[in-house]
């Protein structure tokens, strides 16, 4: 038998006492957790949250004057409403059990009584605009509004109202009349809203409609240029690097866009491409791939008769074609860029050609708008008015049609703006004072006169570039731009 340990029975006995008694005893009750919220002149918000361990409900309670609320939820909140204000309250929060466990005694006390609010004065209309079908109206008002009521009405019609946040309103899908708007502004607040006085009216009508737009004019690329072959097939050019100098073209090669073009002469004007047949009728043709060189084009149309006779024709834009007679017999010529003296007479007629779009049988003219001109190597339009011509010995003459618009006799110039210019198988422009040149040797040289506006003798430098090759005389019948 081994000997007793000293103590351990009593150890042992404590330990046993100790768990007999945290087995029979209940779990101490707990209080719950709580706040107050003031949150108005007259109220009191109590907020509370207790676990659920075994508690039935909760009591809230107010000290003065007492009174108590009961509760299932563990976890909620309650308003105390119509306090006095500027007045401490005191409440505690109750978790019931057998007996209740509360929280100690909070106070809070209640929010001052707001002032009575002061309506602003009435809002101010300050700019209006409409549209066929609708109309903005826009006012200052004070800061303190915020939110607007706008009424408004066709006049002689009942009035609607539109609450609105800002200081702008548009009314929409009107018709067309007079119509009168008004407008308040408001305040919301915890005690509700309220709204001053309405502004004085202001009258405003809707436009009218604007009529359709006009469609859009196309603009139309430069540097287009046609050459028709020795065998009559139509090859459509684009310089991209016209407008200085370059060596850029739309293709590297003419597109062909036309056969069978065996015409006298040819000319062409925005598209609208001119052409003399060996009988005299004058035939039109709208080139609808001008852009691109595309094989596209509007039914060709005859427009004229008798054209076989003159010895040169070219166009001055806008449906404006020149044409110049023969050298016919002695009179006194005046010819720009000679001096009056007996020469072949030669006129230049004027004529518009009014059906230009549809191709119709619709002109004006011919008018004389010059004498003398059948004695030039060759004449050619630079638009705006102006026209080119490069006398017997090669000088390039410069001269700007006054009356192009009405084919009257009134010019500007002539000026001298060259030399050296007979040495050319092919003269035309584009336009912007660039003009071309095919030479003997088949170059295509490019000029661009920067006095073009006064016809002054200056050029961009160098004097001529070379933009391409191969357009001899034997390779074209004949080249004109559009």
């Amino acid at each position: 038998m081994k000997p007793a340990i000293p103590g351990l029975a009593a150890t042992v006995l404590a330990l046993g006492s100790l768990l007999a008694l945290s087995v029979s005893s209940p779990a101490r009750a707990e209080v719950p957790h709580a706040q107050l919220r003031v949150f108005a002149p007259g109220g009191i918000a109590i907020d509370w949250e207790h676990p659920n361990d075994g508690a039935r409900g909760i009591v809230v309670e107010r000290e003065n004057p007492a009174i108590s609320w009961s509760f299932v939820d563990l976890v909620s909140s309650f308003n105390d409403l119509g306090l006095a204000p500027s007045t401490n309250y005191r409440y505690r929060v109750c978790a019931v059990y057998g007996e209740s466990e509360c929280t100690p005694w909070l106070a809070a006390q209640t929010m001052q009584t707001a002032a009575a609010p002061v309506n602003p004065g009435a809002p101010v209309f300050t700019s209006s605009s409409a549209t066929a079908a609708s109309i903005t109206v826009n006012w200052s008002s004070d800061p303190g509004y915020s939110r607007h009521n706008v009424r408004w009405a066709k006049n002689g019609q009942d009035d609607g109202q539109n609450e609105v946040p800002g200081r702008s309103f548009t009314a929409k899908n009107l018709s067309a009349g007079d119509y009168h708007f008004i407008v308040q502004g408001c305040n919301t607040t915890l005690l509700g809203s309220s709204c001053g006085k309405w502004s004085a009216p202001v009258f405003v009508s809707t436009m009218a409609p604007l009529p359709p737009p006009a469609p859009a004019v196309p603009v139309l690329s430069k540097g287009v240029i046609y050459g028709i072959t020795l065998n009559d097939d139509l090859l459509w050019y684009r310089h991209d690097g016209f407008g200085d100098g370059s060596f850029r073209w739309a293709a590297k090669e003419g597109k062909k866009v036309g056969q069978g073009w065996e015409f006298k002469q040819m000319f062409a004007s925005a598209g609208y491409l001119y052409g003399i047949k060996q009988t005299g009728e004058l035939m039109w043709y709208h080139h609808l791939g001008r852009e691109d060189g595309t094989f596209r084009w509007e039914e060709g149309k005859q427009v004229g008769t008798g054209w076989g006779s003159f010895a040169n024709v070219f166009a001055g834009g806008d449906g404006i074609i020149y044409a110049i007679e023969p050298n016919t017999g002695l009179e006194l010529a005046t010819v720009y860029g000679q001096k009056p003296k007996l020469a072949k007479a030669g006129r230049l007629l004027w004529y518009r050609h009014v059906g230009q779009k549809d191709g119709s049988f619709k002109w004006e003219g011919p008018k004389v708008v010059g004498t003398g001109w059948g004695s030039l190597r060759t004449a050619f339009y630079g638009g705006d008015g102006i026209v080119y011509y490069v006398l017997e010995n090669g000088d390039l003459m410069w001269a700007r049609h006054l009356g192009r618009n009405d084919g009257t006799f009134r010019w500007e110039g002539p000026k001298k703006v060259g030399t050296g210019w007979g040495g050319f198988t092919k003269l035309f422009s584009v336009g912007d004072g660039v003009i071309y040149g095919a030479a003997e040797n088949g170059d295509l040289m490019w000029y661009r006169h920067d006095g073009r506006n006064d016809g002054s003798f200056r050029w961009a430098a160098p004097a001529g570039k070379k933009v391409s090759n191969g357009w001899y005389k034997f390779t074209f019948k004949q080249v004109f731009t559009d």
